[in-house]
């Protein structure tokens, strides 16, 4: 897990408030868009109750893929990029 998503993820547990760790998910883990490969992800989980996120490790990647094919993505309604 890249320094930077540490700093922003590594903070307590949005649901009980106690210590949560980075770790990189397997190769058959991955986020695609309309099948073709956009990042590998890193998860953040919580010791104590288990919660976890999801992160993208390549958002320049992510949003170049947007950018080129927002078709690809479920996107909120007033999503301006």
């Amino acid at each position: 897990m890249n320094t930077e998503i540490q700093q922003r993820v590594l903070t307590p547990c949005p649901q009980c408030g106690k210590v949560r760790i980075g770790v990189r998910c397997n190769s058959d883990m991955d986020l695609r868009a309309a099948g073709k490969f956009v990042s590998d992800l890193a998860a953040v989980v919580c010791i104590a109750c288990g919660y976890t996120t999801l992160y993208a490790l390549d958002l320049q990647r992510l949003w170049k893929e947007l950018d080129m094919h927002p078709e690809h993505f479920v996107l909120p309604l007033n999503f301006r990029g």
